[in-house]
């Protein structure tokens, strides 16, 4: 590392913090090779040090280092760098600092992305600024604090399109839905891969990648707001722009359409479309992922079918590779196999099953199955005439959302005031309507 590579200064102050601490004078860094009042004059900054000066300057200051055995490294061109391009390169250092530490716990990451914010408020470098921010929206995605990544993923967007740089806007737009699908803000997520599209198509930027990414990622947000049809013709245009897609890929998108048909009553073709992906997952070896998916479903149509034993033994066992692989859709599964209890009256197993998807929702911090949990727990409890376990759940939320704002959101929250509001209302009014205030302050 250079002498004071960490420090922003003007050329000839950091010349000054650098003779200084090789205690050499003005006329050692001469040396009667140039003026000693041309050093000052540089010092100063009343003259602009140029790369014959610099040259001389650093001759003579090596010589004097080596002399006094003293350890530093300086060139001329790093004495010559203007304030701009230390600022620059500082960043572009960060830029890979910050990368490097992906996988860091959040207070160590911060502390490095707060220093580089501290330079970017003072120099305002737009490429750098797009690269750090998109770096930091990335790290607080994968964290689940998707809050701060969507937030840090706008001034990125913002800083690319200043540089018209299409490419990495459009990466920023697919983030972006990802980031508000995450969130569960799913018409926004349509809007954001729309643009997207739209830059595409204008620009002629081919990219598969974000395309697949795209496609995937809205036929996922159309079924989540019950546009099967749209979902089903993503799906249908992503299978027919890239016929080569790997086997995990092939796998997704089989189980979405199953979904698609699981939502319109068509139990057997959802059933094909799933048996076709746990094929393909078998044969291939894939991502077990996949496999946990597709055994959950299965276990959703069989119950359907009123076949509730085989339903819950698919459930058990997507549930057992989902904890021997570490998957993130254990949670899921759990809360579906609660479903099934609680759909035969079984409360005990249903209520097992939801607190188990809950634990696995909060170690994961998948806030949305941590809202669907909570709800699930409620309406067991109302079912069962459970007072004081209502009580205890409805405090457990309060405190969740003290400590985590995010974790449920506005709808979720009425959703579960009102239900509970509904059961306290023949038998506690004042409780009643502590949760109906609670409603109508959401609203505000």
């Amino acid at each position: 590392m250079y002498f004071l590579e960490d420090t922003i200064l003007p050329p000839g102050e950091k010349l000054k913090r650098l003779r200084v601490y090789l205690d050499a004078t003005q006329q050692d860094a001469a040396d009667g090779k140039i003026s000693r009042n041309l050093i000052s004059y540089i010092e100063q900054g009343k003259t602009k040090l140029t790369k014959d000066t610099a040259e001389v300057i650093v001759e003579n200051l090596t010589r004097l280092a080596r002399e006094r055995k003293i350890s530093v490294d300086f060139t001329a061109e790093y004495l010559m760098r203007s304030e701009l391009e230390q600022a620059e390169h500082l960043l572009g250092k960060y830029v890979e600092h910050l990368q490097e530490m992906f996988h860091a716990d959040i207070e160590k990451f911060e502390v490095e992305l707060n220093k580089a914010k501290e330079i970017l408020q003072i120099w305002d470098i737009t490429e750098k600024k797009a690269q750090i921010y998109e770096i930091s929206g990335d790290y607080y995605a994968r964290g689940y604090h998707y809050n701060e990544s969507y937030i840090h993923y706008l001034i990125s967007l913002e800083n690319y399109i200043r540089i018209h740089d299409n490419l990495n806007v459009v990466k920023l737009y697919s983030k972006l839905g990802k980031s508000a699908y995450d969130s569960r803000n799913y018409k926004e997520v349509i809007n954001l891969h729309n643009h997207a599209l739209l830059i595409m198509k204008t620009c002629n930027i081919e990219d598969g990648a974000i395309m697949k990414k795209v496609l995937f990622n809205n036929a996922l947000a159309h079924i989540e707001l019950g546009s099967v049809e749209q979902s089903l013709q993503c799906l249908e245009e992503l299978e027919r722009r890239f016929p080569d897609l790997s086997v995990e890929q092939k796998a997704d998108v089989l189980i979405l359409k199953g979904n698609c048909y699981f939502k319109q009553g068509a139990y057997e073709a959802a059933q094909k479309e799933y048996e076709k992906a746990l094929d393909i997952i078998d044969i291939r070896n894939a991502d077990q992922g996949g496999r946990v998916l597709a055994l959950e479903n299965l276990g959703r149509v069989y119950h359907k079918y009123g076949q509730t034993e085989k339903a819950i033994d698919y459930m058990n066992e997507g549930i057992a590779v989902a904890l021997k692989t570490n998957s993130v859709y254990c949670c899921d599964v759990y809360m579906d196999l609660g479903d099934i209890y609680a759909s035969i009256c079984n409360y005990d197993l249903a209520e097992n099953a939801y607190l188990k998807a809950l634990y696995k929702a909060k170690d994961t911090q998948e806030r949305g199955w941590e809202a669907k949990n909570y709800e699930r727990l409620l309406t067991i409890y109302i079912n069962q005439d459970k007072g004081i376990y209502i009580e205890q759940l409805l405090r457990e939320i309060s405190i969740a959302c003290e400590a985590n704002p995010g974790v449920l959101n506005d709808d979720e929250l009425r959703r579960i005031y009102l239900k509970a509001a509904s059961y306290y209302m023949d038998r506690d009014t004042n409780k009643a309507k502590e949760l109906l205030d609670l409603v109508l302050a959401n609203l505000k």
